[in-house]
Parts: C-alpha cells; sequence; structure tokens
C-alpha cells in the first residue's frame, strides 16, 4: 500500500516520520507518483507525468501495523477478540462491547475501525433506522426511498490480480525496463497494469485491474464461475494482457509460477455507497467502515489517518468530557462525511479514465456510449449508486462506461481530466481542516452553553 506527502506530514506530527521512513519504498525519481501509458497495443504510447512533490511512499501493510503497535504499551490493545455487537447506555454514558471469546468490556466510546465489511456500520445502521432516521441526501448514499440507507459494500464490477516480482530477476532479464526507475501504470480498455518498487526495493508490486462495467453494484458470485479461487496461473494473466506493449508481457513472464503469494492471487474490488452518517451517539466508524473506495486516488489509507487526525484531535480537546463525547464524535462525523463522499466519488469516476471507459475521451461523433459531449468529473456529471440489483448492474450509474471500444482515444483529453482531477491531492490542507473541524466543533459548544 501506498500513502502521500500529507499523510506523511500526520505521521511527523504524531512523532513517527523516522520510523516510518525505515518501512518505506519510495521510487528512485523524485516527485514522480506515476508515469502512465497506453499499453494494449503493440507499441506502448506515454501520455501522462503524475508528479506530486514527495512522490509516493509505499510499504507493506503488515509493516506499519508492526511499527504502530509498538508505540503503544500492550496495555492498549488486545489481538484475536472479534466483536459481536455493542450496547449503548444513554443513561449511563457508556458503549458495552460483546466480543466472541472475550468477556463485555464497557467504555466511554466506541471507534469502529473494522473494515469494509464492519458489523459495527451494519448495527449502528439498523439503530438508526429503527429510530426514525431519515436521510436527507441526495446523492449515492440512499437506495430504496428517502431515508432507506444501503450500507452495505457493492462489488465495483472490477477484479483485481496481484503478485510480487521479485526485483533482481527483472533487473537481470531486462535492466531497461521502466518498472526499475519508476511506478508505471499500464493503461487499457477496461483493464490496466500498476507496478510500483516496495519491501525496501526488493520486489516490485504487480497489480492488474480486469474491470466489467455493466455489472458494477452486481453480484460478484452471479459472475465468475471461480470465485471462491483465491489463486490464479501466470498463463491465465498472459491471455487477459495478450497484445499488451512488450514490456507488459516482461512482467508477466517474471511473475513466479507458484501459486499464491508471491504468484497471483486474485481479489474481487468492494467499495460502500456514500453514507450520510459517521456517528450515533457514543459509537464513531473510521475508516474503510466509514467510506470504503476503490484505490484510484490511492487515497484509502491516508483518509483513513485523516479521520483519526481530526478524532483525536477533538478528543484531545480540553472542552471534550464524558458530557461533550456525543458532540465532539458528532462534529467528526460532519467534517469526515463530505471528504468521504468526495473521494469514493471523485475515484470511482477517475477509474474511468485509466481504462479509457469514461464518457467524452473518444474521437469522432460518438464514444462507445454515444455521449462524447459529456466530460467525466465535470461538475454536471451525475454519479449514480452502486445498485444492489442482482440482474442489470447500475441504474443509470455505468453511463459513461462501455463494454465495448469504439473510436480512438483522446489521450490529451484523458491526461488533462486526470490532472484536474487528482490535483486536490497535493493541494488540500490536512491542517487546515483539523482546524475547521474545531472550530465547528466550539460553535456547536456555544450553542448549548
Amino acid at each position: 500500500m501506498s500513502v502521500w506527502p500529507r499523510t506523511v506530514s500526520v505521521f511527523r506530527k504524531w512523532g513517527f516520520e523516522d520510523s516510518f521512513r525505515g518501512i518505506v519504498t519510495q521510487s528512485p525519481v523524485p516527485d514522480l507518483a506515476w508515469e502512465m501509458r497506453k499499453s494494449d497495443q503493440r507499441e506502448g504510447v506515454l501520455f501522462h507525468v503524475w508528479k506530486l512533490a514527495g512522490g509516493l511512499h509505499s510499504f507493506h501493510r503488515a509493516h506499519l501495523l508492526s511499527l504502530l503497535s509498538s508505540l503503544l504499551p500492550p496495555s492498549c490493545y488486545t489481538f484475536s477478540s472479534p466483536l459481536k455487537s455493542y450496547t449503548q447506555s444513554p443513561s449511563s454514558n457508556s458503549v458495552t462491547l460483546h466480543f466472541e471469546n472475550a468477556p463485555s468490556q464497557t467504555f466511554d466510546a466506541l471507534i469502529a475501525a473494522d473494515g469494509l465489511w464492519s458489523p459495527v456500520r451494519t448495527q449502528m445502521y439498523k439503530e438508526l433506522s429503527s429510530t426514525g432516521f431519515t436521510s436527507t441526501s441526495t446523492g449515492p448514499s440512499k437506495a430504496g426511498g428517502e431515508g432507506k440507507v444501503d450500507c452495505l459494500p457493492k462489488w465495483t464490477g472490477t477484479t483485481v490480480f496481484r503478485a510480487l516480482i521479485p526485483l533482481k530477476n527483472l533487473a537481470e532479464f531486462d535492466p531497461s525496463h521502466r518498472a526499475l526507475r519508476a511506478p508505471q501504470m499500464y493503461c487499457g480498455h477496461n483493464k490496466r497494469v500498476l507496478t510500483y518498487p516496495m519491501n525496501r526495493g526488493e520486489t516490485i508490486n504487480f497489480v492488474l485491474f480486469l474491470s466489467s462495467p455493466s455489472k458494477e453494484g452486481t453480484s460478484y458470485e452471479q459472475h465468475w464461475e471461480w470465485q471462491k479461487e483465491s489463486d490464479v496461473s501466470k498463463a491465465y494473466l498472459g491471455g487477459l494482457l495478450e497484445g499488451w506493449e512488450e514490456e507488459v508481457q516482461v512482467l508477466v513472464r517474471m511473475i513466479p509460477d507458484r501459486l499464491g503469494p508471491p504468484g497471483p492471487t486474485r481479489w474481487p474490488l468492494y467499495a460502500l455507497n456514500p453514507l450520510p452518517e459517521y456517528t450515533n451517539g457514543r459509537v464513531a466508524l473510521l475508516g474503510d467502515a466509514a467510506h470504503a473506495t476503490t484505490p484510484h486516488f490511492g487515497f484509502g489509507a491516508c483518509s483513513s489517518i485523516e479521520d483519526a487526525l481530526t478524532l483525536s484531535t477533538l478528543l484531545l480537546d480540553p472542552r471534550t468530557t464524558s458530557q461533550t463525547l456525543p458532540l465532539a464524535l458528532d462534529v467528526y462525523g460532519k467534517v469526515r462525511c463530505e471528504e468521504g463522499r468526495r473521494i469514493i466519488e471523485g475515484s470511482r469516476e477517475v477509474g474511468f479514465l485509466y481504462e479509457f471507459s469514461a464518457a467524452g475521451i473518444r474521437r469522432g461523433p460518438d464514444g462507445p456510449d454515444g455521449s462524447s459531449s459529456r466530460s467525466p468529473g465535470s461538475p454536471e456529471s451525475p454519479v449514480s449508486p452502486l445498485s444492489s440489483s442482482s440482474s442489470g448492474g447500475q441504474s443509470g450509474g455505468g453511463e459513461g462506461r462501455g463494454e465495448r471500444e469504439e473510436g480512438e482515444v483522446d489521450l490529451k483529453r484523458v491526461s488533462e481530466l486526470i490532472g484536474i482531477k487528482t490535483r486536490w491531492i497535493g493541494e488540500g490542507d490536512v491542517w487546515g481542516d483539523v482546524e475547521g473541524a474545531l472550530r465547528v466543533y466550539g460553535e456547536r459548544l456555544a450553542t448549548i452553553g
């Protein structure tokens, strides 16, 4: 996984930037995030260079978890105790957690960073519904009518294949390969391959995205007879990339022959529709539990860290007491909820651009969907929710995405739109966002005396 420089600034504030840099692998080219090529042809073409001061910081997830746990006393965490449910007690200003294999315990609040399939999120939205909660949002968070929020993950129509390539093997076979000098994004119609160094430069992470736009929002199991298998063959990946430029073929040849890590594995890609609430009383959602998104911005981990920054700042504020704690959580939820919506929607749109399936990017009177005049990602472009339908894909959500490839891709236009859609990552002010949350908190406190 990777984070951007704005997240590293948070680690600096928290006092462990140097330790973090000890587990990081960065591109040999400073300030380069990605080189993007149109590669679904014999002669590939460079069409976009994504530069950002500081570049990408890549690392293994397990190394970060180990680092974070080493910074805390053992009394602060307990592993292998899955949470079954919780009980809020307004009268006692507490939340009791019920575990599968441990005694129940009572706390002041529950912060649920329990991931994509969060049981806390499911229970929280059941409780909100039972109390007459109605959503006033008009975006993708609604499903099934006003007030009914679909909080379950949906398949995006994309399957991801991962493998680890020993860097020394690639360097010996092809010393001039682009993947050795900079992160690469090899793009094609409804497919793309990412490569970037990790494990302190010992391996190249190979990630292949295979998308089927018409299946977005449907059941993964419905469409793939092999959905229960986690491993795939190198030959299968080679077939998916047949006809692509030679350096992509070289990468496939360098993938280990074995099934399973470091050989290729297969993962369905899920995401949430933007949620209207991240909190209820003394319960708050954080990270993927609140805003699981597609990885096309490379911002999922960054957003989770920024959640934690905003929340911890509010909790550590001297005005936060047992009585004002629910208000602090509510302010956190309101501030971060809008950010989560922006990331989920924007990541989805930029993913269409990477894979040349967005509207308005092909030359000629009509794009693949007959709507070449509309620019993807423009403010007037609607973003529809991931449908829970099992038969027809998204209801309107597939607009602008084509299964068929018709017309020549306008690479200059694609590059321009990618630049527009990703600019905020380098220009965003994480510290200004935190100050804004504190300001809102102060205003809310003033209204209650």
